[in-house]
């Protein structure tokens, strides 16, 4: 590229950063999409496209933009995560999965790991699910939504004693988690209504209600 060309794109893509950080997500997107007709092959940029459109929620178009990035860069992990998100959002589960296996493959990070959990839970995989996010909390221990995440696991195996546990430690990292804060009140109901009839979950049977 000729020094004029480069920094035509570094003017427009410096100014979507700052547009996204000022929180203005539709000039930003406009900028981005300028700054990838400039340079259609910079893998960076069609991210930062995708997830301005992502956090738009504009789905499809930041799929797209991440589908161009990969075409360019098979082992960009940022696209494989924001690919995951956008199919999510769009309910496709099978296609979010695919996309949140790639990443994973490539890095496994524990943000991408409770992703791909989440979503192998939604499938109803939820032994794998299990394992997954065991592997995102011994990568970071602290990370409270991976807790929240193994606890919505575990109560659908009917562990619901184990549930309330991951909750508690989840609640303990984060104090005023409101999902966390919401689950936990509805596991300790259910385990009062066991209590009341005088019984404790089988773990090898999954719950009724």
């Amino acid at each position: 590229m000729r020094g004029d060309s480069v920094r035509d794109w570094l003017s427009s893509y410096q100014a979507g950063l700052d547009a996204e950080q000022r929180g203005d997500l539709s000039e930003a997107i406009q900028l981005y999409t300028v700054a990838v007709k400039q340079r259609p092959d910079h893998v960076v940029t069609w991210c930062s496209l995708g997830w301005a459109l992502l956090n738009a929620g504009q789905y499809s178009g930041a799929c797209e933009a991440f589908e161009r990035a990969l075409s360019l860069d098979p082992n960009c992990h940022l696209a494989y995560a924001g690919l995951g998100y956008g199919h999510l959002y769009m309910g496709d589960l099978q296609l979010g999965e695919g996309a949140f296996r790639g990443a994973v493959a490539l890095r496994q990070d524990a943000s991408s790991l409770v992703c791909l959990g989440a979503v192998l839970r939604e499938r109803h995989k939820l032994q794998e699910s299990e394992e997954v996010i065991r592997e995102a909390i011994s990568l970071e221990p602290n990370f409270s939504e991976a807790w929240l995440n193994l606890a919505l696991v575990l109560k659908e195996l009917g562990l619901w004693d184990k549930a309330k546990e991951a909750l508690v430690r989840a609640l303990a990292i984060e104090p005023n988690y409101p999902a966390a804060v919401d689950e936990l009140r509805q596991v300790e109901k259910h385990l009062s209504g066991l209590e009341k009839k005088g019984a404790r979950e089988d773990p090898n049977t999954l719950p009724t209600s």
